[in-house]
């Protein structure tokens, strides 16, 4: 599976608390399909990812509010350069 740092980008707080989670790992579960996303229709408007936090806590985040990384990297903690 696919994991990312998670890096909000709302100005406010959101579910399940976003600002306080910010740098955490998470896993990607799935795309959100696009019938799933109420922004789908919009042009400017980022892919959608269910997510889950280390303790369990699933949401939703945009792609542009998560640092991708894969496996490898994050099981050596090496970066590509």
């Amino acid at each position: 599976m696919t994991q990312a740092t998670f890096r909000p980008s709302a100005a406010v707080d959101g579910p399940p608390g976003y600002r306080e989670r910010s740098g955490q790992l998470v896993t990607i579960v799935e795309e959100v399909p696009a019938e799933h996303d109420p922004d789908a229709g919009d042009d400017d408007v980022a892919t959608l990812y269910r997510v889950r936090f280390d303790d369990g806590v699933e949401t939703e985040a945009f792609e542009d509010e998560l640092d991708m990384t894969d496996d490898a990297e994050a099981s050596t903690g090496s970066t590509a350069l």
